[in-house]
C-alpha cells in the first residue's frame, strides 16, 4: 500500500513531516506533527493521508493556544524600590518572575 500526506490545505499553525512510501502488511510509519498556535484560541484541522491514490484517510487534530502570563513570584515585591541613588552610582535589585499560563 502506498501512502502520502496531502497537506497543502493545512493551516500555518500545523506543520507535518511525513515521508511517503510503500507500507507492507503490519508495517507502520510515523507522521511528525508540530502545533504552533498564534493566538489564545481553539484550533482544529484534518490531515488527509492518501492511500494508493484511491481513497483518503483523515486524522483529526485539535489543540488550543493558551494566553501567556508572567507574574512576580512574590506579590509583595511587585514594586521595586531603589531609594536614593547618587549621580554616577547604581543600585541593583532582583525580582523573581514566574510563568503562570495554563498548559492544557
Amino acid at each position: 500500500m502506498y501512502m502520502k500526506s496531502v497537506s497543502p490545505g493545512l493551516p500555518p499553525t500545523l506543520q507535518v513531516e511525513f515521508t511517503p512510501g510503500v507500507l507492507r502488511p503490519s508495517e507502520s510509519r510515523q507522521a511528525v506533527i508540530t502545533f504552533k498556535p498564534t493566538a489564545a484560541q481553539a484550533y482544529a484541522a484534518r490531515l488527509p493521508l492518501e492511500v494508493n491514490g484511491l481513497y483518503t484517510v483523515h486524522v483529526d487534530m485539535r489543540g488550543e493556544g493558551s494566553q501567556m502570563r508572567l507574574e512576580v513570584a512574590d506579590p509583595s515585591k511587585k514594586t521595586v524600590h531603589f531609594g536614593g541613588v547618587s549621580r554616577g552610582q547604581s543600585s541593583t535589585r532582583v525580582v523573581q518572575v514566574i510563568s503562570a499560563h495554563a498548559v492544557i
